[in-house]
């Protein structure tokens, strides 16, 4: 699991609207960045902060932004929800 500081997590929360506890990740990247939150309500929120945003090259430019992947709950990992942003 990706770790977050409490500063990047009180940074996107305020980005995206959405409460720090829903945040468990985020992973910044060259062309998107990405993040992990627990429920479907915060993943939509951040899909609709994005949604006119894309992908700043690399094999996915141009590609929108706000996909969402749900990853099941294992042993020791909750369920989340990876949404690029």
């Amino acid at each position: 699991m990706i770790s977050i500081t409490e500063e990047t997590k009180q940074w996107a929360a305020k980005e995206f609207g959405i409460n720090p506890d829903e945040i468990l990740w985020y992973s910044s990247g060259s062309a998107y960045d990405r993040i992990g939150v627990t429920t479907k309500a915060a993943a939509d929120k951040v899909t609709d902060a994005v949604s006119e945003r894309k992908a700043n090259g690399g094999l996915m430019g141009g590609m929108p932004l706000g996909f969402q992947e749900h990853v099941a709950a294992e042993p020791g990992v909750p369920e989340y929800w990876d949404v690029t942003c």
